[in-house]
């Protein structure tokens, strides 16, 4: 689902599942009728570190936004 969802090859989620799952951003619990799936849960230094990213890289667009308007601020990035 994963790989629909965000465009991108199996091998490539895969890394990346595992990379956030070594930094315990992410864990993952087995799925119990299918055996080759499971589920991923965020953990708390996961949401942890999500809200520090949100607050470094995404409200400064958000207040952007806010300000300008959003016909304006899309007119500066066209």
């Amino acid at each position: 689902m994963l790989c629909a969802g965000m465009g991108i090859s199996k091998p490539v989620v895969s890394r990346l599942v595992e990379s956030l799952c070594r930094k315990e951003f992410l864990g993952k619990e087995a799925c119990t009728e299918d055996h080759r799936s499971y589920f991923l849960y965020i953990t708390h230094k996961g949401q942890e570190e999500l809200e520090r990213t949100y607050q470094y890289y995404l409200e400064p667009l958000y207040s952007m936004r806010r300000k300008a308007g959003r016909r304006r601020l899309a007119g500066l990035w066209s």
